[in-house]
């Protein structure tokens, strides 16, 4: 006759207690809106100024052409 094998019992971990649910009060709200809101103001007046020094850089070489290969007036990009 088999012989009684008790059931295996899983083991589950500890896990970590539960963070108790706070919202966040108005003024973190509005705070995390206006620091996001002038991130990307200045990433739009970045962006605006990149274009704006390649720009001058094209119209730079364009006026004096000697100064300049082909090569590296292929490479810059094209002014929209």
């Amino acid at each position: 006759m088999p012989k009684f094998i008790p059931p295996i019992e899983k083991k589950i971990p500890n896990l970590p207690e539960r963070e108790s649910y706070e919202p966040l009060d108005q003024m973190q709200i509005l705070f995390a809106n206006r620091l996001n809101e002038r991130l990307q103001e200045i990433a739009v007046e970045r962006e605006g100024r990149k274009e704006a020094e390649l720009l001058a850089k094209r119209i730079q070489y364009i006026l004096r052409p000697a100064r300049m290969s082909s090569e590296e007036y292929n490479k810059l990009p094209l002014a929209h």
